[in-house]
């Protein structure tokens, strides 16, 4: 998948792709935030250009919520309007559902997954997945409310206070672990596409070694070239440790990579 692809994809670029035999891309369409007990589209729909209908886009809505994420009728129907106004624009016969669903609420999720499905036939609906729900009691209602899932091996394990404290940071993806998540998919019952990290990105620690989250707005140069930054070691291949030894030059380093 692509964020804005109609903006940042050249003419060149998606003549390479069609030369490659790429038949879909996965194309960020727009974000949706609770809004009562339904969603709202953030801003509006990114809509493909011309240049780009032969490479078979794939509109992906992604849901983001703080608290409690809406599941039922209300989001149903707001979630199903925003799904056939992107497929539509997109020219599509498939529309995906990207959302981080807490563990706990799987079941209501694939719930809501497969209603909208059923409302939106004959398109085809898809949805992301953390690589752990094959694990849960859920899993297999999810597998009856999609056509496709296509789960995220990366990020599968929390870093340890302990550990980031040590300089012991885990990277992005660790081929035993995803060995493990790859043999507990082999019994899914839908097609599902392993997805693999592609970027880099910059992730933030408290001084107690606790995630503060992720930065999404960021560059090279401010990383590298940021005078509140030291260079702590580099744990892993791929992974570089950068420390600030006080609060306010964290801020300021913060600040200077958004």
């Amino acid at each position: 998948a692509r964020d804005a692809l109609d903006s940042r994809i050249s003419m060149e670029e998606a003549r390479a792709l069609t030369a490659q035999g790429v038949g879909k891309v996965y194309w960020h369409a727009g974000t949706l935030k609770p809004e009562g007990d339904g969603w709202r589209l953030v801003g509006d729909l990114e809509t493909p250009s011309s240049r780009l209908a032969t490479l078979g886009l794939i509109p992906v809505l992604r849901l983001t919520a703080e608290g409690a994420a809406p599941l039922g009728e209300v989001a149903e129907r707001s979630l199903e309007r925003a799904m056939l106004e992107a497929a539509r624009r997109a020219g599509a016969d498939e529309v995906q559902i990207d959302f981080d669903c807490p563990d706990r609420r799987l079941s209501e999720y694939a719930a809501l997954l497969g209603k909208c499905r059923a409302r939106i036939a004959p398109l085809r609906l898809s949805a992301t997945a953390l690589a752990g729900w094959s694990r849960l009691p859920a899993f297999e209602q999810l597998q009856g409310s999609v056509d496709l899932l296509m789960p995220m091996f990366y990020d599968l394990m929390p870093d340890p206070p302990a550990r980031v404290l040590a300089g012991q940071v885990l990277p992005l993806i660790d081929a035993d672990t995803v060995a493990k998540q790859l043999e507990s998919w082999r019994g899914c019952r839908v097609p599902w596409h392993a997805g693999i990290p592609n970027f880099a990105r910059v992730t933030v620690f408290n001084r107690a070694g606790k995630s503060r989250g992720h930065l999404r707005a960021w560059d090279w140069d401010a990383v590298c070239f940021n005078p509140a930054l030291m260079l702590h070691g580099q744990p892993t291949p791929g992974a570089t440790m950068l420390r600030a030894d006080r609060e306010d030059e964290v801020m300021k380093a913060i600040a200077r990579l958004r």
